[in-house]
């Protein structure tokens, strides 16, 4: 199991949430930057991410007993790292995402909100990964929240148009008297 066989091999089922997520604390994913050969054959997977692939499928195949999910799909996910050297954490997600396919979703494609985040310093490499179900509830919600906040926003236009046309209609009146004292005082 090579490099990434560490403490990293906790996966939990949440009971709590009725079979629509998933969490699991698995070995830091392999940079996207090294995750293909090429070759004058062609381009390949490398060694490493074939070891990394093997082993979060080992871990996979031996803990997790919950249904694949369908549909749309939320990641969430704290990268641990062993030391404070910055890396571009968006590098890791593909090669965790790809060797989640067939296990905890059909494809990756299915993720359609990913948060990502750096977590604290470890003394070993991991990540923690929360997968959740995006029902037609949540989406209901989120409508229903935008809708809310279109509805207050016309709202508040509304308001300060009528303020403004209430200020223009008292701005025409008084052009409309000094006309008419201009004209008086003409005559």
């Amino acid at each position: 199991m090579g490099k990434y066989s560490r403490k990293s091999k906790k996966v939990l089922e949440k009971k709590s949430d009725i079979g629509r997520s998933w969490e699991a604390e698995l070995p830091f994913p392999v940079s996207v930057n090294s995750m293909h050969c090429y070759s004058v054959n062609g381009v390949y997977l490398s060694d490493e991410t074939r070891r990394y692939y093997a082993e979060v499928r080992d871990i996979l195949r031996d803990t997790y007993r919950q249904r694949i999910f369908d549909g749309r799909l939320r990641a969430e996910v704290i990268l641990h790292e062993t030391d404070k050297r910055r890396r571009d954490i968006n590098n890791y997600t593909k090669t965790l995402f790809d060797s989640l396919e067939g296990f905890v979703y059909r494809d990756d494609k299915q993720i359609d909100e990913t948060i990502l985040k750096r977590g604290e310093i470890k003394e070993y490499a991991h990540i923690k990964i929360k997968i959740t179900q995006i029902s037609d509830e949540d989406e209901r919600e989120t409508l229903k929240e935008k809708v809310k906040t279109d509805f207050k926003n016309k709202i508040k236009d509304c308001k300060e148009k009528a303020i403004l046309e209430t200020c223009g209609e008292l701005m025409l009146e008084k052009l409309h008297t000094f006309k008419l004292e201009k004209k008086k005082y003409k005559k």
